[in-house]
């Protein structure tokens, strides 16, 4: 299925310097629960971790226009300070940003993993926004912000495709998202 795209980020030199700064020192933190979640290589771990604050960013230097927010936060936190909590805030609203890479789609589906014992999913609040990303090179395509309610209600989270992953994580398919008739953009 076709996704639409609600905006493309393009991400400075300065905010991309930033991301891969960030997740070459986030890497101590949290190479444990990568490793324990499957993942070996540090240089894939750096990647993710690249490609997520750089969808956080996309997601800022959209949403502070219908909204005032803290900038995205640079700062790392030690293993035991770590949380679910949203990555944005703005006048009430919880913005939870979640990214794939465009290469891991076209291997998996557009699609987007949670953490089973993710409190957006067990104790999912009114004002949780779901902000769903591509990332492709420097480029960021926010597809979706919807209520996470919403997407809880109409069953649009599934188990992943690789088999390794149930039981630990849940997934939202992009299809799902739209054949569930999930309202993919709460901010328009």
């Amino acid at each position: 299925m076709d996704q639409q795209t609600i905006k493309t980020i393009k991400i400075s030199d300065h905010f991309y310097n930033k991301c891969t700064q960030f997740a070459t020192e986030q890497i101590p933190t949290s190479s444990d629960e990568y490793k324990r979640r499957g993942s070996k290589s540090s240089e894939k771990i750096k990647q993710d971790i690249t490609i997520g604050k750089m969808a956080e960013v996309a997601a800022y230097l959209y949403l502070k226009d219908f909204c005032t927010m803290k900038k995205p936060d640079f700062k790392i936190y030690e293993k035991k300070d770590k949380s679910f909590s949203a990555d944005l805030i703005c006048e009430g609203y919880h913005f939870h940003i979640k990214s794939q890479s465009v290469s891991q789609s076209k291997k998996y589906g557009m699609s987007w993993v949670f953490q089973r014992r993710d409190s957006l999913l067990t104790k999912t609040k009114p004002e949780d926004i779901l902000v769903l990303c591509q990332v492709d090179d420097r480029e960021v395509e926010i597809v979706c912000i919807a209520h996470m309610e919403e997407v809880k209600n109409r069953k649009a989270i599934g188990e992943p495709k690789l088999k390794h992953l149930r039981g630990n994580k849940c997934t939202i398919y992009y299809d799902d998202l739209v054949s569930k008739k999930v309202n993919l953009n709460v901010i328009s």
